[in-house]
């Protein structure tokens, strides 16, 4: 547990009081607004795509590099 060995190094340093406080990211309401935060500050980023919506995008993005006079 990191919890326990922290605690021996703090004290081995010469610490005298140590408190364990829980991790704040097993609350689930804490969860959610880290969830809320990322998806606020991602917004316009492009969408995930899938295999298939990729290869596409892929193959279009193809086309045009080629129409604007890249070599094939």
């Amino acid at each position: 547990e990191i919890a326990i060995e922290n605690r021996d190094h703090f004290l081995a340093a010469g610490g005298k009081h140590y408190a364990y406080i829980p991790c704040l990211n097993s609350d689930p309401a804490h969860i959610g607004v880290l969830k809320n935060l990322v998806l606020r500050h991602i917004a316009g980023w492009a969408p995930v795509l899938s295999e298939e919506e990729r290869k596409k995008a892929q193959h279009r993005c193809k086309e045009l590099a080629v129409a604007a006079g890249a070599r094939k």
